[in-house]
């Protein structure tokens, strides 16, 4: 078996999360942890592999896409988030008819002629305007158990720093259940836990936020 480090060795998987995730934690393999200026200079590595040009192409979402975008986000989302996001798409949809900007960049990949991914940023008016917050996030009910998600979620990335944004903030509610998953995956690109705000969708189920930060890690 080729030496680590040599063409063709492949790592095993398991290995890789956990050693992102302790990057992301600023933790060494043993647990304790490092120095800041080691733990930026991994972070800024980890971005700078997860950041190379996309693998799949991304493009801006217009008022054409809609009708299919809210007949996706109804069959990937479940019914304690479908009707947030299909509001927030038809007030989208009206922005984009109107020539206004409600601060949302949106994307759309097609698989053949399907609409099979949305995804996107939303800037807010009043922030400022090199930090995005993490829009809604949906993928084809068929394509949630593949490496499709994170090919797309890599696009997206990418596409964040080539509008020069410094960083991406995005909330989810606490990590139990359902949400475990997800807040593995963004320790793994380097989201780091920033605030909780307890019981804010409702008694039990705080608001977690996470942030990437893209100073420091190379121009795409």
């Amino acid at each position: 078996m080729p030496a680590r480090g040599c063409e063709g060795f492949r790592k095993d998987p398991r290995l890789v999360a956990r050693s992102r995730v302790r990057v992301a934690r600023g933790m060494n393999r043993n647990g304790r942890r490092v120095p800041t200026e080691l733990v930026g200079f991994c972070r800024n590595r980890l971005l700078n592999r997860l950041c190379r040009p996309p693998l799949l192409p991304l493009r801006p979402l217009i008022a054409e896409d809609i009708p299919e975008a809210l007949t996706l986000a109804s069959e990937a989302y479940s019914p304690g988030l479908q009707e947030a996001c299909l509001r927030t798409l038809r007030e989208h949809e009206t922005a984009l008819r109107s020539s206004l900007s409600d601060g949302r960049r949106l994307f759309v990949h097609r698989h053949s002629t399907q609409l099979v991914a949305v995804c996107g940023l939303h800037t807010y008016s009043w922030g400022p305007a090199d930090i995005s917050w993490l829009s809604w996030f949906f993928i084809a009910p068929r394509f949630q158990r593949t490496f499709f998600p994170a090919q797309v979620f890599a696009s997206l990335i990418f596409e964040a720093r080539r509008l020069g944004l410094r960083a991406i903030y995005v909330e989810t509610p606490s990590p139990a259940s359902s949400y475990s998953e997800v807040f593995s995956y963004l320790a793994r690109v380097g989201f780091l836990h920033q605030a909780t705000l307890p019981d804010y969708y409702e008694p039990g189920v705080d608001l977690c936020i996470s942030k990437l930060d893209f100073r420091g890690a190379d121009a795409p």
